[in-house]
């Protein structure tokens, strides 16, 4: 569970490990399940196939092992994100909010340890359709995330990203007022940003 820069920078990591000969394509992999808020998949057409669980896999095409990192950062940085927010119960009944504003502040934190962010998401190369999804809001998705990391993100434009994805104003709205609070408590702040290490650090990664 986490947003697109926090993907690429998991992905990059992972990379020299995977064999990649098309890059464009393995990034583009990389952030292509989250494109369902967009196109209208169930979230279990893209992130639940079982061939794509293990980006080790040796029978994948570059943009499979990409697609893979994505539900495999998702698989284990959810179950840190839960614990958080368990130890939290005053934000236990907007869990889903609250989740959310957390992937925005981490992704702010990952965005800023990638080298030429800007370059990977502008040179993606946009699959074509590989679950029969609409063409144009497949490629509206990309360009909106090369829209959102030409530059380092700050919360309105991470407010504009979540409004062209997402139905409902009164939720974005929401989540921009989470994640602000949370930047003022150090403290939450910081289990939040201590995700990606605890994820590289997984004994499923070693």
């Amino acid at each position: 569970m986490a947003m697109e820069a926090t993907h690429v920078l998991f992905a990059k990591n992972l990379k020299p490990r995977l064999n990649v000969q098309n890059e464009p394509a393995f990034f583009a992999g990389s952030i292509y399940p989250d494109s369902r808020y967009l196109t209208g998949l169930p979230r279990q057409k893209t992130h639940g196939l079982k061939r794509l669980q293990n980006p080790f896999s040796l029978d994948l095409s570059d943009f499979e092992k990409g697609w893979a990192t994505h539900i495999l950062y998702d698989q284990i940085s959810g179950t840190y994100l839960r614990e958080i927010i368990s130890g939290n119960p005053d934000t236990s009944n907007q869990a889903l909010i609250t989740m959310t504003a957390m992937k925005l502040l981490e992704d702010q934190a990952s965005y800023k340890k990638i080298i030429d962010p800007n370059i990977i998401f502008q040179t993606m190369e946009i699959p074509k359709c590989p679950c029969k999804e609409s063409k144009e809001k497949l490629e509206m998705y990309y360009h909106l995330n090369e829209q959102l990391y030409y530059t380092s993100p700050n919360i309105e434009a991470y407010q504009y990203f979540f409004e062209k994805l997402m139905p409902s104003k009164t939720y974005v709205d929401q989540v921009i007022d989470e994640a602000n609070q949370i930047s003022k408590n150090s403290r939450l702040k910081l289990e939040v940003l201590q995700i990606y290490n605890q994820v590289i650090n997984n004994p499923l990664l070693i």
